[in-house]
Parts: structure tokens; C-alpha cells; sequence
């Protein structure tokens, strides 16, 4: 999904309404437009609020960015929450040298919406780049419940180069992946081995996760003898039906309804008649 840039400013300049620091990035790199500047708001409150009103029950992408780009010449990023309607979302650390993104799906509840950021230490700051809101169309991420959101944990374009910006590719990909995400994939380092494990970046508490695969077959397989088929593996046990990734096409596996940690293992693994190791083009986690 495309940022509106539009609503983007109407947003920025909505949050004006509240007290609070203007500040602009010093840094001599250049940076996308979106984190080259900053609200840092006042200590002297805990929480702040931005709340729009959007249709009921309708799934929205809420993103926003983080880069603090030491703009307070303190040497020193904050570290605050983001809520969710009220309900704790994520953790915001900031110390790194990259944009920090968090993303969320999300079922509107009574026909409107509200982020906070919010304060956990004495004198530390919170800030926000950039924030975004996104109406999906219906029928997206369809097999989550009414009452549950999806919390992006990574994205993941496999056997691409990575240039420039950190976002693997769009957004918004399930039931329209991006055409890009299909032309390279990840094999095995050999094609005697028949397991891929796959990291996934769980926590370490047991998390009900939703995870979308990606497959496609890279090589024309028409006039040759070779096969490829695999299955996903999770703590070693059968989880999906055979996967034959089609030349050329596109094939989505899902992994939901089910709870799984950093302990959990992940695996694609080769049928006995395949002659090809397992491959994956790209998974959203």
C-alpha cells in the first residue's frame, strides 16, 4: 500500500494541537523526506493522544516511524510505549542507527481509532517522525477474527540484494504481493541438502502468531526430469499439504491459529520424490 502523503501532513499537523517541542533531525546523510524532522513531546505529561474516526469495523494499517537522529544534541534515545486503543502495542527503542517502523493491523472498533505515545522514564522524551494510516480493502488479511491485531514482527524478501531503505518491499502484501517479491528466492546452500530452516524472529514468550509464505518456482522445470516439492515442517511435524511452486506463479501458504516462540522451529523439507531442495521467495511475519 502507497503512504498517502496527504493525510500523513493532515496528521502531523493535527498533533500540533498539543503542547509539545519542535524539533528537526541534524544529521548529514541524507534521509528519506518523512524522518527528516520530528515532534518531541513534553515530560511534564505521561501520555499523548491522537485519535480519527474511520468506518466501524474496517481493517486499518496504522505505521509509524522513528528515527531520533540525536536532534536534542543529548546523545541519549528515549525509550517509550506505543498503545493501541488504549491497549499496550509495542516497546519503542530507538538507540539504533536505522528508522525504526512499527506496523499494525488492525479491526476499528466503534468508528474511531486512538495511538498514544507514552512516557516510562523521568525526562525522557517521547517522539514520533511519522504516522500513517491506511483503509485495506476487504477481503485482506481475512483470516483474522474480529477482534484480534496483527502486530508486523518482519518482513522478509529472500535472495534479494538489500539497497537502500530497510523496508524488504510493500507494505501491505498479502493477496497482492508485489510482482518483485516473486523474481528471486533462497535455497539451500546445496541441492542434496532437503531442509531450510527459517527464521522467524519470534519472542521469547509464546505469541499466537500469522504468517504468510511466499513460492514460486525460479527455474523453467518443463523439459527436464527435476521436481520440486516440500512441506512446512514447525517443531518437526507436518504442518502444510506438498508445495509445488509453479514456474512463474504465485503461491501463498499460511501458518495460523496456533502459538509459537524463539524456541519454535520452522522448517521447509523436501518430499522423498523431489529432486530439488525446498525454496521460499519471501514471508510476513
Amino acid at each position: 500500500m502507497r503512504i498517502m502523503e496527504s493525510l500523513r501532513t493532515l496528521i502531523v499537523e493535527h498533533i500540533l494541537l498539543i503542547t509539545r517541542v519542535r524539533s528537526w533531525i541534524e544529521t548529514t546523510r541524507k534521509q528519506v523526506s518523512h524522518i527528516r524532522s520530528l515532534r518531541a513531546f513534553p515530560v511534564t505529561r505521561k501520555k499523548y493522544f491522537y485519535t480519527t474516526e474511520t468506518d466501524e469495523a474496517t481493517k486499518v494499517l496504522v505505521l509509524e516511524s522513528f528515527y531520533y537522529g540525536n536532534y536534542d544534541n543529548k546523545d541519549s534515545p528515549p525509550t517509550f510505549e506505543l498503545h493501541l486503543d488504549g491497549n499496550f502495542w509495542v516497546t519503542v527503542n530507538a538507540s539504533g542507527p536505522d528508522v525504526v517502523v512499527h506496523d499494525a493491523i488492525y479491526n476499528v472498533k466503534r468508528g474511531a481509532i486512538s495511538v498514544c505515545v507514552a512516557r516510562i522514564y523521568p525526562n525522557q522524551a517521547p517522539f514520533i517522525n511519522a504516522l500513517d494510516f491506511g483503509g485495506l480493502k476487504p477481503g485482506k488479511y481475512s483470516h483474522i477474527g474480529q477482534n484480534q491485531a496483527l502486530l508486523l514482527v518482519k518482513r522478509a524478501n529472500y535472495g534479494r540484494n538489500p539497497t537502500g531503505h530497510d523496508r524488504p518491499f510493500s507494505n501491505i502484501v498479502e493477496d497482492d504481493p508485489p510482482y518483485e517479491l516473486f523474481t528471486t528466492a533462497v535455497t539451500p546452500p546445496s541441492n542434496s541438502t532437503t531442509k531450510l530452516s527459517l527464521n522467524i524472529g519470534l519472542p521469547t514468550k509464546q505469541v499466537l502468531i500469522y504468517i504468510t509464505t511466499f513460492f514460486s518456482e525460479v527455474l523453467d522445470l518443463k523439459n527436464t526430469t527435476d521436481k520440486r516439492s516440500f512441506q512446512i515442517y514447525i517443531d518437526n511435524k507436518s504442518y502444510s499439504n506438498p508445495i509445488i511452486p509453479l514456474f512463474e506463479g504465485e503461491t501463498e501458504e499460511y501458518i495460523t491459529d496456533i502459538t509459537a516462540s524463539s524456541e519454535t522451529s520452522f522448517k521447509l523439507v523436501s518430499a522423498s520424490n523431489s529432486t530439488l531442495p525446498p525454496l521460499i521467495n519471501g514471508m510476513e511475519v
